[in-house]
């Protein structure tokens, strides 16, 4: 589910802020018109006695109060195409959730470990596959790829994420808008501009000040060290009274602090840590610190959804065996090719997801095959694992054809050691260890492997 989270997350929170952002407006709307009308009533004579006719003051209050429902009826009419707008944008948005919720919900969605059983397919049986499977297979198809858009808008390619969701049909299960409004403020700050940084943390103060964000304050703090780097020392003392030191709570006392020592010391300075807050890797945090708030706001996962999947498939093939040192030196095998340390059939093995898996946990697994590290073959009965005087195991067949390709010889790749494989005798007739192999030899160089 972690995968699906923000396909549903990201419009919701889409919904909350347009009812925000129009109720904000409408609300406006409606203060300034009570008020107006308040102002117009506040201070009229007393109507006129029954068949009087009104006074000048009378006449001139009654003007001014028509005036005013004349200007309070105008700006009521200019709040409705404001909420007809609103109201389409929301059923929008609503029909983009509906549709991403049968999605989620559709048959071809459900695992068919918990579905209903299906009949036994095989190839020779039929060309064509059920219908069940061809929908579970379109639907996960839909899925990578919708995750690979995903990626590819998360990254900056917002244009070639266009075009592969646009060629795939699939734009109502994508949210690169979102990730285009956030590209724009990381790119401005790379530019070393923080103002879009400053009128977006403006626009929802009040949700990061729930989520207990202090990003405005890193991004104020930037711009006074900026300041201090251009020596514009009053420029800076100025800018911190006014936007540091009334925004400042008990807990952020000491960067403020810090903050201000730093007038003390030039841009060239050695001392840490005002060394560390002229560096120029600060803009860069400040962008992880604006992009992690930007997801967390929007309902966006913090990690891309694909890399997210391609751990977790790591993680179940990833054994100790994975981690292993590299060869001595490279080795041939029976037929020429060049053995290597790691399974070359594993992705947690070889370059470049073995990078990925280098962090991940081990698999568990309650069953488990024996695989030659020469051959990628199982070791069972007709292939028996054998023992090397240095510990190494592997297969006899593998053995067998190294030996055969190296006159006779095998040579470990892992250490490098060789051992002289008997040709005639010594098998025990089921194609198994010779008679007498085991760990009693030395591991030396040419041992006999009898």
């Amino acid at each position: 589910m972690e995968l699906e989270h923000p396909l549903l997350k990201v419009p919701t929170e889409e919904l909350q802020r347009q009812f925000r952002s129009t109720k904000r407006r409408v609300d406006k709307e409606l203060d300034a018109v009570v008020a107006a009308l308040a102002a117009a009533g506040r201070g009229a004579p007393p109507p006129p006695p029954d068949g009087a006719p009104p006074s000048l003051a009378q006449a001139a209050a009654a003007r001014t109060a028509a005036r005013a429902l004349r200007d309070a009826a105008s700006r009521l009419r200019a709040v409705q195409p404001r909420l007809t707008d609103a109201a389409a944008a929301a059923a929008g948005t609503f029909t983009t959730l509906r549709r991403r919720l049968h999605h989620l919900t559709a048959p071809a969605a459900v695992s068919p470990k918990h579905g209903p059983r299906q009949p036994p397919y095989t190839v020779a049986a039929s060309l064509v596959p059920p219908p069940a499977v061809a929908a579970r297979r379109t639907w996960e198809r839909t899925r990578l790829t919708r995750l690979v858009v995903d990626y590819l808008g998360r990254g900056g390619h917002a244009g070639l994420a266009a075009r592969l969701a646009a060629s795939t049909g699939i734009e109502w299960l994508v949210d690169l808008d979102a990730y285009a409004d956030g590209r724009a403020i990381t790119d401005a700050l790379g530019r070393r501009d923080p103002r879009p940084l400053l009128k977006w943390c403006a626009a929802n103060e009040r949700r990061l000040g729930k989520a207990g964000s202090r990003l405005e304050l890193r991004a104020r703090t930037q711009v006074f060290v900026e300041l201090v780097r251009g020596r514009r020392l009053p420029d800076a003392i100025a800018y911190a009274k006014k936007h540091l030191v009334p925004g400042c709570v008990p807990h952020a006392t000491p960067r403020l602090l810090r903050a201000m020592a730093l007038l003390a010391f030039p841009p060239d300075t050695a001392v840490a840590p005002y060394a560390e807050m002229y560096a120029d890797g600060r803009w860069g945090e400040l962008a992880d610190a604006f992009r992690e708030d930007y997801y967390a706001l929007h309902g966006l996962a913090r990690v891309a959804a694909l890399a997210t999947a391609v751990k977790a498939g790591l993680a179940a093939l990833k054994t100790r065996y994975c981690a292993g040192e590299p060869l001595a030196r490279p080795v041939l095998a029976g037929d020429g090719e060049t053995l290597v340390r790691h399974n070359v059939d594993c992705p947690a093995c070889v370059e470049p997801t073995r990078a990925l898996a280098a962090d991940l946990p081990y698999a568990f697994h309650l069953q488990s095959a024996l695989v030659c590290a020469l051959s990628r073959r199982p070791m069972d009965a007709d292939n028996l694992p054998l023992l090397l005087p240095n510990g190494n195991v592997y297969s006899r067949l593998a053995i067998l054809k190294a030996a055969e390709h190296g006159d006779g010889v095998f040579t470990d790749p892992r250490t490098g050691d060789t051992y002289e494989y008997p040709q005639e005798g010594g098998d025990d007739g089921r194609g198994g260890a010779p008679a007498s192999a085991g760990s009693a030899f030395p591991c030396t160089t040419r041992t006999v492997l009898e």
